[in-house]
Parts: C-alpha cells; sequence; structure tokens
C-alpha cells in the first residue's frame, strides 16, 4: 500500500510510505534513518532509490526527497520551459546544455538561501519524520550540489562544501559510480570526462564523519539491494542502545 501526502503532489516533493514486504522487518534498526543516494547522470539513482524503498524499507514510511524544503522557490518547470521554449520537451538523452550561471553575488546568495532552506526543512520534516519511526531517502540531496553546481546555475560548488560541514549527518550515503563507458552508453547526457569529474568529487568533498558507500552502478539491480540491505541492516550494531 502506497500513501501519498498529497495527491496532486510529486512523491520527490511530498514523500510516500509503504508498509508491506519481506526484508525490512528482519534488517532495519529499530529507528528511523537518513539515506542519500548520489552519483551522476545515468548512474542509475531512481531505478536504486524505487528498488531500496520498496524492498529494503518496505515495511516502514518513507518520504522520498530531494532537498527538505520549506522557503519559497521558482517554479522550475515554467523557467525550463521559457529557456527551451513553449511546447519544447527536454532531450533526456542528448547533450546536457547547462544553463547560463548566476552572477557571483546571486550564485553565494543562492547557496546561502538554500543552506537555511536545508536547515529549516531538517527542523521541521526530516527530524519529526526520523524520530517518529520512518526512513528519509534523498535522491540527489545537497552535495550535489557541490558535485555539479552548473545544473543549478551556480558558479562553484565550493559554498556548499564549507556549509555542509554544518548541515545534519545523514546515516549513510550511497553513492553510484562506474567505468564513464559504462554510464555515458546508458545516458549520454554528460561527457565521459564530466562523469569521471563527478565521480572523483564524491570521493573527496564529503566530511570524514559522514558514513559513505561507493557501490559498482555496473552491478545488476539485485546485486546492489542485497549490498545496500547488508550496510543498512548493519547500521543497528553501530547505534546507542
Amino acid at each position: 500500500m502506497v500513501a501519498t501526502a498529497s495527491s496532486k503532489s510529486s512523491p520527490l516533493t511530498q514523500g510516500h510510505a509503504h508498509k508491506t514486504g519481506p526484508i525490512g522487518a528482519r534488517s532495519l534498526p529499530s529507528t528511523g534513518g537518513v539515506l542519500i543516494i548520489g552519483g551522476p547522470d545515468g548512474a542509475g539513482k531512481s531505478t536504486l532509490a524505487a528498488e531500496v524503498i520498496s524492498e529494503v524499507l518496505a515495511e516502514v514510511p518513507v518520504m522520498h526527497i530531494r532537498f527538505p524544503r520549506l522557503l519559497p522557490r521558482r517554479n522550475r518547470e515554467r523557467a525550463r520551459a521559457r529557456r527551451l521554449g513553449e511546447g519544447a520537451t527536454p532531450d533526456l538523452f542528448g547533450p546536457r546544455v547547462y544553463p547560463r550561471p548566476y552572477p557571483w553575488g546571486a550564485s553565494m546568495w543562492k547557496a546561502l538561501y538554500l543552506f537555511i532552506d536545508f536547515m529549516l526543512g531538517w527542523r521541521m520534516r526530516v527530524g519529526p519524520f526520523v524520530k517518529s519511526g520512518g526512513w528519509v531517502v534523498f535522491e540527489r540531496g545537497w552535495w550535489d550540489h557541490a558535485v555539479d553546481p552548473r545544473r543549478y546555475r551556480l558558479r562553484s560548488g565550493r559554498p556548499f562544501v564549507v556549509l555542509g560541514r554544518l548541515i545534519p549527518r545523514a546515516d549513510l550515503i550511497l553513492i553510484l559510480e562506474a567505468d564513464p563507458a559504462t554510464i555515458h552508453a546508458r545516458k549520454p547526457q554528460l561527457t565521459t570526462e564530466e562523469l569521471a569529474r563527478q565521480m572523483a568529487v564524491w570521493h573527496r568533498i564529503l566530511p570524514r564523519s559522514q558514513r559513505r558507500v561507493f557501490l559498482d552502478a555496473a552491478l545488476p539491480v539485485p546485486v546492489l539491494i542485497q549490498q545496500v540491505e547488508a550496510h543498512v541492516s548493519d547500521l543497528n550494531s553501530r547505534r546507542p542502545e
């Protein structure tokens, strides 16, 4: 059974809960938690997120989001339509065309705005949900801004690395990576050079205290799910009684 917080909202903005399934009861810690799924375009983030929710977290409430936002945002779909032209749709398999970045001052203000928004969203949405026993699955999340700043019209990802030291830690970050040629063959939006750059950035930007696991995106999804289940189950032994 799937229950959405709003019938008019995307699951990635409001979250959804799953109540039945064979794996969660025997492997999950007794309290809620936060998972982040990261990696470059084409690595399989959405597929892995869907399988983690339906298999590993099947017996607990789940909030599936990209950002725990509370503050107002501009309408991204409307902005995309203006950029592409009325009636046009983005080419999901063509080369990525990055939008023009903001000026440096506006880019810095956006980083600060998103930091405030993230902290408010964590306090008002994520924290209470986890405390009640739910699990939050971030797809992309905070660190994606630091890895791929041009996607968000930012001049640099450095502010997100610095501010990222101040945000609450996730229980586990799952980062998908593979040979750039393999990912490019799946979804050729990014060059192999850009894919390699992003995967290298993932290895160096996370705080030392942040638990993370790098997963081979070339493996079959069932194998990845087995690995994720083992890591999530291991969280139980690392938590205080």
